[in-house]
């Protein structure tokens, strides 16, 4: 639970309770623990909206930096985009912007699925990063260790293994990023070349 929702359930715990204390006499008492509920919203709803700052409108040193003092956790692999770039941990995947002053944690973070194929066991998934340029591909394989896999953009497909833990089943993933797709934008793997938006 985030401080902001801690600070709202709080403040409706204090609201029903002071509509039940209307009836009790002893006013000091009453008086006391509305103080003291009223104190501990407001210095929750202050670390809160300190910490708003801190994520959304102060730059971090870099994307890892943001990740980690966000949604904590180990960063895997950093997907450079032009004006975001897509962080791959163990908290998930999780967009970072990014601007000359350095990395900053979306306010909206909305991923779009534009677009998504396959070729044998093989999945490929495109997103959009809010309404922007920026497109993620994400391209699965449950079946193969290693993929041939290149593009007509020239791009670097960056390799992760994930291992399920419960079914010990291996995947090979593999992430890139695209500015400015568009119906022309194909990919190969393994030697099959298909347009993603065709």
């Amino acid at each position: 639970m985030s401080l902001e929702q801690l600070s709202i359930s709080l403040i409706i715990t204090a609201i029903v309770i002071l509509c039940f204390m209307k009836k009790i006499t002893l006013k000091i008492n009453v008086r006391w623990i509305t103080i003291v509920m009223f104190s501990t919203v407001a210095v929750l709803l202050i670390a809160g909206s300190s910490l708003f700052i801190r994520q959304h409108f102060i730059p971090f040193s870099s994307p890892e930096n943001a990740y980690k003092h966000v949604y904590g956790g180990k960063t895997y692999i950093v997907v450079e985009g032009v004006e975001s770039d897509f962080v791959i941990g163990d908290k998930d995947a999780k967009y970072i912007n990014k601007s000359k002053k350095g990395w900053t944690v979306p306010i909206i973070n909305i991923s779009i699925t534009k677009g998504m194929k396959r070729i044998n066991s093989t999945t490929i998934y495109v997103t959009q990063h809010n309404f922007s340029d920026e497109y993620y591909l994400t391209i699965l394989d449950s079946e193969n260790n290693s993929l041939d896999i290149q593009d007509n953009r020239n791009s670097t497909f960056y390799k992760f293994n994930n291992t399920n833990k419960e079914s010990n089943i291996q995947s090979c993933i593999y992430y890139t990023y695209v500015n400015k797709i568009n119906s022309d934008y194909s990919i190969t793997v393994n030697g099959e070349t298909l347009k993603v938006f065709e």
